[in-house]
């Protein structure tokens, strides 16, 4: 009777243990913390959008390394994993997303969604790679090289850091350049310009109006 009792006993314990174990265990977690292209930053030399066809790299936590195992869609529209780890998974931009902002989700069994928001664009991503020259007088002309700029002096916005050296972080006292091309745009030193890089202003993605992002130049002196 005693062992018996004793049994039941310890049963019991490990019952109650097991089950405040289960409650005290942490949720499981799903998270995406970027996506290459994708991810627009603000400043740089280039532009972090996505295009249609595009090999997407989701950085985060929680996935599984067996690829089925993760379901990747891109604005609803689902799209195979290419290659898969516990920290990085790999899907291809599906036809049919359209040309804005679109959201990615990550979905597991067991565990709950996460999702990123990514911009999709029709042409590639504008890139900076130089200035010529890289000081001069206000009035001076200064030359932006790079790729995939945009062809139509209208379209262009850019921005000189004030007289302190502070960037143009967001869309303040634009001018359009002299002339632009698809792999260079001319512009002239302006009054009360400082040292500092240059800022071109883009969308981030077509469909999405008075929504700018700066990719930014080297930076340029200003001297007396």
């Amino acid at each position: 009777m005693n062992n018996t009792f004793a049994i039941g006993s310890l049963l019991l314990l490990v019952f109650f243990a097991t089950s405040c174990e289960s409650e005290n265990e942490a949720p499981r977690l799903l998270q995406v913390t970027s996506i290459t292209p994708g991810t627009t930053l603000l400043g740089g030399s280039s532009l972090n959008t996505a295009m249609i066809g595009d090999t997407l790299t989701i950085r985060g936590e929680g996935f599984s390394s067996v690829a089925a195992d993760n379901q990747v869609t891109v604005q609803g529209i689902a799209t195979p994993v290419l290659t898969a780890s516990a920290t990085q998974l790999q899907a291809t931009v599906p036809t049919g997303v359209p040309y804005s902002y679109v959201q990615v989700i990550v979905r597991r069994e067991g565990y709950p969604p996460a999702e990123k928001q990514i911009s999709i664009r029709s042409t590639p991503s504008p890139v900076i790679t130089g200035i010529r020259p890289t000081q001069g007088r206000v009035g001076s002309l200064v030359t932006i090289y790079g790729h995939h700029l945009l062809e139509t002096v209208e379209a262009n916005q850019v921005a000189f850091a004030d007289a302190n050296g502070q960037a143009a972080a967001v869309f303040v006292r634009p001018f359009t350049p002299l002339w632009a091309m698809a792999d260079s745009l001319q512009i002239r030193v302006p009054a009360q310009a400082g040292t500092g890089r240059i800022a071109l202003y883009v969308r981030p993605a077509q469909n999405v109006a008075n929504t700018y992002f700066s990719i930014t130049t080297p930076v340029f002196t200003v001297v007396p």
